[in-house]
């Protein structure tokens, strides 16, 4: 059995696992909050002692790790390099250097890395095509070709956020992840610690300012996606 360390460092949290790679299997799982406001440096010193602590866990139950994949929440180009620092800088660091016995580290944009597993082992996996959205703190899309990853001429072909609905009546249409995406709903709703769920869990609950805030994302969200399918196909 193949075995991978897989770390997906988001707005919010940062998760890390041993994968059994034929299988999608997740095996000694980790989770840390982010606090991407410490700056690059600190977040990166984070990923790195999870990589070492998941080595050394991968080392006491007898895996050999065969590779090391590292998603972020950043437009990654074709050559492999960070293209943007919208939420975490890491354009001056290395975040593909290995701590010792190790396999190199693969960066990739996390929604692609998602979307290749959908497109493996989740509800894509029926699909010659498909397009993947995600929602998270940001909000991004990928076009799954022949169940790959499609990224643009630049590694770009992920930017769902700045979608504007349209604007009703005067004034500048707000972006959708200034609305849709998982800190916009615990910002509007306000008495949620910051956390998208406990509004949805509200608005499920029959809580009508709630459920307000989550339709009206949801239904901006779904008018962004149709017109993807139907650019898209």
């Amino acid at each position: 059995m193949r075995h991978a360390i897989g770390i997906d460092v988001g707005g919010t949290k940062i998760s890390a696992a041993i994968v059994e790679l034929d299988t999608g299997r997740l095996l000694h799982r980790r989770e840390v909050a982010t606090h991407a406001a410490r700056g690059g440096e600190a977040v990166l010193d984070t990923v790195r002692g999870l990589l070492i602590d998941l080595g050394r866990t991968a080392d006491e139950s007898r895996l050999r790790i065969d590779a090391v994949g590292l998603g972020i929440c950043e437009i990654v180009g074709l050559n492999g390099r960070l293209q943007s620092a919208s939420l975490i800088d890491w354009r001056d660091l290395n975040p593909v250097s290995s701590p010792h016995g190790l396999p190199p580290v693969h960066l990739v944009s996390d929604v692609r890395a998602a979307a290749l597993a959908e497109a493996r082992f989740g509800a894509a996996r029926q699909f010659r095509d498909a397009l993947y959205v995600s929602v998270g703190t940001g909000i991004a899309s990928v076009l799954l070709i022949e169940g790959r990853p499609y990224a643009g001429a630049h590694g770009a072909a992920l930017v769902l956020a700045t979608a504007a609905p349209v604007p009703i009546g005067s004034g500048q249409a707000p972006m959708l992840e200034e609305i849709a995406s998982g800190p916009a709903l615990a910002r509007q709703f306000g008495d949620s610690g910051g956390d998208a769920r406990i509004v949805i869990a509200a608005a499920l609950r029959g809580d009508q300012r709630a459920h307000a805030i989550v339709m009206r994302a949801t239904s901006l969200l779904g008018a962004a996606i149709a017109q993807l399918a139907n650019c898209l196909d």
